[in-house]
């Protein structure tokens, strides 16, 4: 049995909510690939994911769905096929495209019971964790995990408490002026204060691993409430 090991850390009952869980990923980047792949091998049983781009050349050195054999494919196609090697009996619903205020036309956010935002642009990140709030559904959203280099750094907590992070001060500002100031969710960030800057922005697996793989686990803790572990 594959979840296995997992069932001593869960036991049957939090695995069995794992299996019947239905979540969404946003972005199979450098954040959201590895995010994707823990919840897989985590034993979440349907996983939709949300990306327009293909890999490319300058992905090989972060993404986990990035391989000279994948340069040029969508994303959610080398998800779903990576995916359903891990576990055949994976659910994957595809959305090959990018996040705009007409995507959710065709996402049923409602059907899901958690979001994990691994989007790293500021406009197309706040229009799904908006729409989230909207319909109180759990989202658990990245920051910036760009010219960062230590993951020893990373930690989740409030949106409204990241410190040395550019993205996270932009998203609560864009929230304020658009009336969700007293909205609170969680986000992954590093408090890592980069000196690094450019308008190509460097990433390294070490971090952008991190990320996603803290972001799994919180996306975990929503499907079982935490309160599921063998022996509490």
């Amino acid at each position: 049995m594959f979840l296995s090991r997992l069932e001593i850390l869960y036991g049957k009952e939090g695995i069995e909510k794992l299996k019947k869980s239905k979540v969404l990923v946003a972005g199979l980047g450098g954040v959201g690939g590895i995010c994707a792949e823990a919840l897989v091998r985590s034993g979440v049983g349907h996983i939709g994911v949300i990306d327009g781009d293909c890999v490319e050349e300058s992905n090989l050195n972060r993404q986990i769905l990035a391989f000279h054999s994948t340069i040029g494919i969508n994303k959610t196609e080398v998800f779903e096929k990576r995916a359903k090697d891990i576990n055949p009996e994976i659910k994957v619903d595809k959305y090959p495209y990018f996040i705009n205020k007409d995507t959710f036309d065709n996402v049923p956010l409602e059907s899901y019971k958690v979001v994990a935002d691994c989007i790293d642009s500021l406009i197309p990140k706040l229009n799904l964790i908006i729409k989230c709030l909207e319909k109180d559904i759990p989202v658990i959203a990245s920051t910036g995990s760009g010219f960062k280099i230590n993951p020893e750094m990373v930690k989740s907590g409030s949106i409204w408490e990241t410190k040395n992070d550019p993205l996270a001060y932009r998203m609560r500002k864009k929230l304020r002026q658009w009336g969700y100031g007293d909205r609170d969710f969680t986000v992954v960030y590093s408090l890592e204060k980069s000196e690094v800057k450019g308008e190509v922005v460097g990433s390294i697996m070490t971090v952008t691993a991190t990320f996603g793989l803290l972001i799994a686990q919180k996306v975990i803790e929503k499907i079982i409430d935490n309160k599921q572990k063998k022996g509490d």
